[in-house]
């Protein structure tokens, strides 16, 4: 399914599947939303399209949420979440962020920055 004009891939660098969209300009400053619990990246369905003519914006779903794998022998912690998160702003070669998060997704964005 795409979203507007969006670029939806997965991630293999965390031992599963990740899934996340990314759309807009690259090298502009980067919008990451994260999401939630019980929810996924698609609560942010209606804010890739408009964000996305200025900015790059990268919604990941966490593992086990979304699209992305639910691998049975992961530990489903806030550090493994954090963990994941920080390997794929490494594996994009993002810089200049801004993290967007609601729920636990935003003590997810705070343990990232650390």
């Amino acid at each position: 399914m795409v979203l507007g004009r969006s670029y939806q891939t997965f991630f293999l660098g965390n031992g599963f599947k990740q899934h996340y969209v990314d759309e807009g300009p690259k090298g502009s400053e980067t919008l990451v939303f994260l999401h939630g619990e019980p929810t996924w990246g698609y609560i942010y369905r209606n804010f890739i399209k408009e964000f996305s003519k200025n900015f790059r914006v990268v919604v990941p779903d966490h593992m086990g949420f979304g699209k992305s794998e639910t691998p049975q022998d992961k530990v489903y912690t806030l550090r493994t979440h954090t963990e994941n998160l920080a390997a794929l702003i490494k594996h994009l070669d993002l810089d200049n962020i801004t993290l967007i998060g609601q729920d636990w997704g935003g003590a997810n964005f705070w343990s990232t920055l650390t």
